[in-house]
């Protein structure tokens, strides 16, 4: 997994906008790449659960 540097974090702070879940009604008007193959798996996988209602998963 990669992350990004505090550097790379700095550039792009003026083009990021961090919204309260309050303030987002239907999060599937949104795209999302966070440039993290990982995390963009998982947040395809969390849309089906969502999409299913399921709101918790448990893995022994």
């Amino acid at each position: 997994m990669s992350y990004l540097t505090e550097d790379e974090i700095l550039k792009i702070q003026n083009n990021v906008r961090l919204l309260s879940m309050k303030e987002v009604d239907d999060v599937s008007r949104y795209f999302f790449d966070s440039k993290i193959n990982e995390y963009n798996n998982f947040l395809q996988i969390a849309e089906k659960f969502h999409d299913l209602n399921v709101s918790k998963t448990f893995s022994p």
